[in-house]
């Protein structure tokens, strides 16, 4: 027996039913005889059974194509939530439009590579089957209060409602603080992304020169005075402390306008970080914050006191950071001044008592060395001048004859071309 006729007899093993029509042709057309008429009937007829299983072949493939369109088109819409957390090791928290679920996980999903506050997509049995990744839009707020490590307390900055949300992953170990703006999910549950604010909080930021109390000409008495009221009880803390002498939280500068005041409360800036730097050892920078008083006024309800909030908070953020921050208010009548006596009675009876509280929070003057100058101290309410507060009033007169010829010397440099 030939073994091209043996392998035809081996295919007849194989049950005809599991065979295509083609095949199934072929094996009756291989059982006849050579000079059969029917195989030679089939044979004509096989090219057109050939056509009629490809055209068969190619509608159905048509055929399935157009169920998985159909069944695309009729399928629900998987929906979107945001993860909040990992409640077992295959189910977890999520929020949907508002409302909370505990779901499983799809086991081809890894939960523990899942991030606090990414999106997920949840099929209509609320299971998780994808994971998306972080929002790029959203809605944006400021931070009123940081409460623990992992939640924030936010609110419209005009608005009366608040919410309380929960830092996302990205977030976990950001320093955040009161006034920082912050981009949240649209579930309003989770705080993704820290914004720079618009109006940044360096804004108020001085640069201090170098500037030594000689370069201060025509002011002997009240550079003496600060160096009394200020200098003192700096750089002798444990003395004060002995004899239990009250030190105040900073000081006044009053006179006519153009006298130094603000090169005075530069000066003071720059000396007595000098010296507290060189006594304590530390590397220390001042940070001088020169405040306008009307630039604190707004039109908003409460927003002229979240400003001083923020002001604060910012001194107290760069002392901990190693800074030594002087906060000088200029024309601090316009802010603080006689509540009931004055158009802005409305603004003023907040705004101090705020001013205040914000001051009753510091300790001393190792915190914040807060300065302020008028050309109307009378104007300034009583509360802001009480012992224990800004109780030290230093009058910046005009200089004498000795004081402008001791200016002069200071600016009238070798350096500088005048004929004289």
């Amino acid at each position: 027996m030939s073994e091209e006729r043996s392998r035809e007899l081996e295919s007849f093993d194989e049950p005809a039913s599991n065979l295509p029509l083609l095949d199934k042709l072929d094996r009756v057309i291989a059982s006849l005889p050579p000079g059969d008429p029917v195989r030679r009937d089939l044979l004509d007829l096989r090219p057109h059974v050939s056509d009629q299983s490809q055209m068969i072949g190619e509608a159905r493939q048509m055929i399935e194509k157009l169920e998985e369109v159909i069944k695309k088109v009729t399928s629900p819409a998987n929906r979107i939530g945001t993860f909040l957390g990992a409640t077992s090791k295959d189910t977890a928290h999520i929020v949907v439009g508002g409302a909370d679920y505990y779901c499983n996980v799809d086991p081809r999903i890894p939960l523990a590579k899942l991030k606090k506050g990414t999106r997920v997509l949840v099929n209509e049995a609320f299971v998780i089957v994808g994971d998306l990744g972080f929002e790029t839009a959203g809605p944006v707020t400021k931070i009123t209060e940081v409460i623990g490590k992992d939640r924030l307390r936010v609110g419209s900055e005009h608005g009366t409602q608040s919410l309380v949300l929960q830092r996302s992953a990205d977030l976990a170990s950001s320093t955040l603080k009161s006034g920082d703006e912050v981009r949240v999910d649209s579930n309003y549950r989770m705080a993704l992304e820290m914004l720079s604010s618009t109006k940044s909080h360096e804004h108020y930021l001085d640069v201090v020169p170098e500037l030594p109390w000689e370069k201060v000409g025509g002011q002997e008495e009240a550079l003496q005075a600060i160096k009394d009221a200020i200098e003192l009880p700096l750089l002798h803390v444990d003395l004060f402390k002995k004899f239990q002498h009250a030190t105040p939280k900073g000081f006044l500068l009053y006179g006519p306008p153009g006298c130094g005041k603000t090169l005075i409360g530069k000066a003071t800036a720059y000396n007595l970080t000098k010296q507290l730097g060189e006594k304590t050892g530390a590397q220390m920078k001042e940070y001088f914050m020169h405040v306008k008083g009307p630039e604190i006024l707004n039109m908003w309800v409460g927003e002229s006191e979240r400003m001083v909030r923020e002001i604060f908070a910012t001194a107290r953020e760069k002392r901990r950071d190693g800074f030594m921050p002087f906060l000088f208010i200029d024309e601090a009548e316009s802010i603080l001044g006689t509540r009931r006596a004055s158009r802005h009675s409305n603004i003023l009876s907040t705004l101090v008592p705020m001013f205040c509280s914000e001051m009753d929070g510091i300790d001393s003057l190792n915190d914040v060395v807060i300065i302020l100058a008028s050309n109307r101290a009378d104007l300034i309410d009583p509360a802001i001048l009480r012992p224990g507060r800004i109780d030290r009033k230093i009058k910046v007169n005009r200089p004498n004859r000795e004081g402008a010829r001791e200016v002069y010397r200071i600016y009238l440099t070798p350096d500088l071309p005048y004929d004289g």
